[in-house]
């Protein structure tokens, strides 16, 4: 009997099977373990929302862009407003309402169906960014089809 057989020589083909089915499992659990890495790890890339731009305007200095986000899972993401100036983007806002957006004399005025939601609760809306002048409407209707 030699000192590193731990007396697994009495056990003969029994535990060789054991260990074999040790081995398995080991395996087994490995491969599926990967593949939840893999799943969850790209998870957030696969299903994350679409962003379509609705509306562009270039004004002078500045790019203001409306966009949607159109989701696999969770279809009511909120769209949403940026301008930009330069490099620097700024969000204005985002909301579930958003029926319209334009600009006049250094002025951006911003439509909604109703006030402006998201989340379904009222926010407010900045007055001022990069020297435009923030105007709200609240008077569109959305038409019954």
């Amino acid at each position: 009997m030699s000192a590193c057989s731990y007396g697994y020589e009495k056990y003969g083909d029994a535990a060789m099977k054991f260990k074999e089915k040790i081995l398995a499992l080991a395996l087994a659990a490995a491969i599926i373990g990967i593949a939840i890495y893999f799943c969850f790890y790209r998870f957030d890339t696969v299903f994350a929302p679409e962003i379509d731009m609705l509306k562009k305007i270039e004004d002078k200095n500045v790019t203001i862009e409306w966009h949607q986000q159109i989701g696999i899972l969770d279809q009511d993401f909120p769209d949403f407003i940026t301008m930009q100036k330069g490099k620097i983007i700024d969000t204005i806002c985002y909301a579930r309402n958003i029926a319209n957006i334009e600009t006049y004399n250094e002025e951006l005025k911003i439509g909604f169906y109703g006030t402006p939601k998201y989340l379904h609760q009222n926010f407010v809306i900045r007055k001022e960014i990069f020297g435009y002048k923030i105007m709200i409407d609240t008077n569109f209707t959305m038409e019954e089809d």
